[in-house]
Order: C-alpha cells, then sequence, then structure tokens
C-alpha cells in the first residue's frame, strides 16, 4: 500500500485536499485545533482490472490502496510543546512513500494567510527549506556520531558511509533537496533508512479557487519551475469544491 503524505502551512487547505481525495469529513478551519494526524485508505479504482475481474472472475480480488497522511500545517516560530508534536508528525512523514505539498494560492479574506499574504513562490520555498533543515538535522547527527565510531573501528564501511553522508550535508546546505541529487543504487541502499523528506517523490498541489480553476493551466505554467528537479510533479486543484463534491457522492 502507497503512504501518501499531505503537507503544507497552516490555512493551504491541506485537510481539505485530505477531504475531498478520500472522503473523510476531518475538521477544517483554524488550524491550532489541530492536534493529530489524520489517516484514511482510499482503494484505487482499475479499469484494467475491472476487465480481468470480468473474464476470470476471482474468488477474491485485491484493489491497490492509497493511505492518505495529513499532518498538522508546519509552523515557524512555535513554541517548544507544539515543536515536539511537530517532531512527532515529521515523523509520521518519514514513514511515507511519496509527498503531497497544498500550496495556497486561492484570496479569502474570511482566512487570511498567516504571513498576512498570499504568495505561492514564498510558501514553496519555505516549506522545501523545512524539510531540507529537517534532513540536515539528521545528517548533522549521524555524523557526528560516525566520526567518534570511526575513532574507534576504523571500519572501511563506516568510512564509505559517512562519505555518502557528507555528500548528502553538502547538497541539504546548498538547500538542494537529495531527490536532485544522482545517487547510486548502493547509495540509495546506504541511506534509505533515514527516510529523508527532501529525498521522496514531490507532488506540489496548487490550491485554487473555483474562479482560478478556470485557468488552471496558467497557473500550472506559472509553477512549471518546480518540476525541474527530479521525481517531483505539478496539479491544480478546487480542494474545497471538491471536497463538496465528495460529500455529494456518499
Amino acid at each position: 500500500m502507497l503512504q501518501l503524505g499531505i503537507l503544507g502551512l497552516p490555512l493551504s487547505g491541506k485537510t481539505t485536499v485530505f477531504n475531498a481525495l478520500s472522503g473523510s469529513h476531518a475538521a477544517v478551519g483554524d488550524y491550532s485545533t489541530a492536534k493529530s494526524v489524520n489517516l484514511a485508505v482510499v482503494k484505487v479504482p482499475d479499469p484494467r482490472l475491472d476487465r480481468l475481474v470480468e473474464i476470470f472472475q476471482p474468488k477474491k480480488i485485491t484493489q491497490t490502496e492509497i493511505e492518505y497522511v495529513d499532518i498538522a500545517g508546519l509552523t515557524r516560530d512555535a513554541s517548544a510543546s507544539d515543536r515536539k508534536k511537530e517532531a512527532a508528525y515529521v515523523h509520521s512523514l518519514r514513514q511515507t512513500d511519496a509527498l503531497l505539498q497544498v500550496v495556497r494560492c486561492f484570496e479569502n479574506p474570511n482566512v487570511p494567510h498567516p504571513d498576512g499574504s498570499i504568495d505561492p513562490k514564498r510558501d514553496i520555498n519555505e516549506v522545501d527549506s523545512e524539510l531540507i533543515l529537517s534532513d540536515l538535522i539528521v545528517v548533522e547527527n549521524r555524523i557526528s556520531k560516525l566520526d567518534h565510531l570511526i575513532k574507534v573501528t576504523h571500519k572501511d564501511q563506516d568510512e564509505a558511509h559517512l562519505k555518502i553522508l557528507m555528500r548528502c550535508k553538502g547538497a541539504l546546505e546548498e538547500g538542494i533537496p537529495l531527490r536532485a541529487i544522482d545517487f547510486t543504487s548502493d547509495e540509495k541502499k546506504a541511506i534509505g533508512g533515514y527516510r529523508f523528506l527532501s529525498q521522496k517523490p514531490m507532488l506540489y498541489l496548487l490550491n485554487l479557487d473555483e474562479k482560478q480553476c478556470a485557468d488552471g493551466e496558467r497557473w500550472e505554467e506559472d509553477f512549471s519551475f518546480v518540476t525541474k528537479t527530479s521525481q517531483t510533479s505539478l496539479a491544480h486543484i478546487c480542494a474545497l469544491l471538491q471536497m463538496e463534491i465528495a460529500g455529494l457522492d456518499q
């Protein structure tokens, strides 16, 4: 089962997207009330599977499933207790297979942006920077421990691992996500256990209002720069409308 982590800044429409995709009814609104991770498992329709079932009439049918993981909005200047909660949310994200970053483009005076203005490119940079920083902290902590270990054991395997981590550190310090680095299969295997956030495939989802959605292709053209990094893709949605439609379908 594929796990897809949904993240973004507060009031970007993350949970609205979660509800739209999963048909759930998680509370949306004031991000300060978000205390837990929202989870939902959805079966993926597949016409090819339907056709095979029709032909072979199997006794058991197993559909592909996606588990959506919606975490609370990432916040800067958080209190110590909020930082602890965020650490738990980030841990949940690390367990996922791919990330969906909800990018707020819609204007709504009743739901003011925490930064006081709508600037999707700024928000993308902020969230991406948070992911890179989170990975950098993990890398630096591991390098420190590995340095000490090598002085004691002098193992070639540890030195080779340190070399890979130093390469990761250099990229992250330059603000480069690890998904942009061309690792060998052996290198990917060596660092796979860290489950780096910036190494995961990323879908940037532009959250538009209904009027903006009429010009959705232009919005995607304006933000096509995000797809220059490997393992990234871009799409748009009017999450509020899709959530309402999902509610009608139930």
